[in-house]
């Protein structure tokens, strides 16, 4: 696989994200960190006013990208009362970058 510049992402993510009505897209993980490689994923966190179809976003996203995307809704993220949610909020608060 091939790694994508942060620019890249956001030029790819951004259209996609107005399609479905997304009013924020986050880039987290090592992507957002500087550490992404031939291996990585691209971990987006989105925020929306109105029900979307993920699985589809998702898909299409992947296909934009080229690269296995991990997408999750922020309001899941910042409202995760889990020990595994607690440290998910902690990594997405440090790592977070606005794309969209």
């Amino acid at each position: 696989m091939i790694v994508l510049t942060i620019d890249e992402i956001k030029e790819k993510v951004t259209p996609i994200a107005k399609k479905y009505g997304i009013k924020e897209v986050y880039l987290f993980g090592s992507y957002a960190r500087g550490e992404a490689d031939e291996n990585s994923d691209i971990d987006l966190a989105y925020s929306s006013n109105h029900f979307i179809k993920a699985i589809a976003l998702e898909v299409e996203l992947e296909n934009s990208l080229g690269i296995p995307v991990d997408l999750v809704n922020l309001e899941q993220i910042l409202s995760a009362d889990s020990p595994i949610g607690k440290r998910v909020k902690q990594r997405f608060e440090r790592e977070e970058l606005m794309i969209s």
